[in-house]
């Protein structure tokens, strides 16, 4: 199976693979620039403490400007 598979609008090309696939990080890490642990606001993964632990777009936003500021 392909990311095109998985993701059809990526088909033709349009995309690079910038890191391999890595059990230690995942994409959120990735755009946090921290290739060190899991990013997740649930209780299995790091998240900021003064961040709430929802899967909503408001608490990745929230992250997001927390990791400005570091």
């Amino acid at each position: 199976m392909s990311l095109e598979d998985d993701f059809p609008r990526l088909k033709g090309g349009h995309f690079k693979i910038t890191s391999p696939q890595d059990i230690d990080y995942n994409c959120m890490a990735w755009a946090m620039e921290d290739n060190s642990r899991w990013w997740e606001p649930g209780d299995a993964g790091y998240w900021p403490v003064d961040i709430e632990k929802e899967f909503s777009a408001s608490c990745y936003t929230g992250a997001f400007k927390d990791r400005e500021v570091l």
